[in-house]
């Protein structure tokens, strides 16, 4: 995470939030995705929707500085989903995050960050409690 970090130039509160990270919920409804991302700070918490059917939605941004990241939803080859993102300065990128199923238990979030044409990627790994 500290390569993705220096990517979007976080510091301070931020960069130490993530080592806080607790884990990650989804959810599906009729009509959409939600993921929440949270940690053992209450402040540090990142929650988006995104509509089942493709449309483009604005969600916080997960560095939480001012401003949205635009993001839309897909169904991936395996039936789960993967997004793309995009937010604009400070920082403007691109993102791309992946969902993977390993066995019953293991959440796989495969994740791209690109910012001024350099790209970090990384593995979240979630455990089912």
């Amino acid at each position: 995470m500290d390569a993705v970090a220096d990517l979007v130039g976080l510091t301070g509160l931020v960069r130490e939030g993530i080592k806080l990270i607790r884990g990650c919920e989804v959810a599906v409804d009729g009509t959409s995705f939600r993921m929440g991302v949270f940690s053992v700070l209450p402040l540090i918490k990142i929650n988006e929707t995104y509509p089942l059917d493709g449309a483009e939605a604005s969600n916080l941004r997960r560095d939480l500085r001012l401003g949205a990241c635009r993001g839309a939803l897909v169904v991936g080859d395996q039936g789960l989903p993967v997004l793309s993102l995009r937010w604009e300065q400070p920082y403007a990128g691109e993102g791309r995050d992946e969902f993977l199923l390993v066995g019953p238990d293991e959440l796989h979030v495969v994740s791209s960050v690109t910012v001024n044409g350099r790209t970090v990627s990384y593995t979240s790994v979630h455990t089912r409690r």
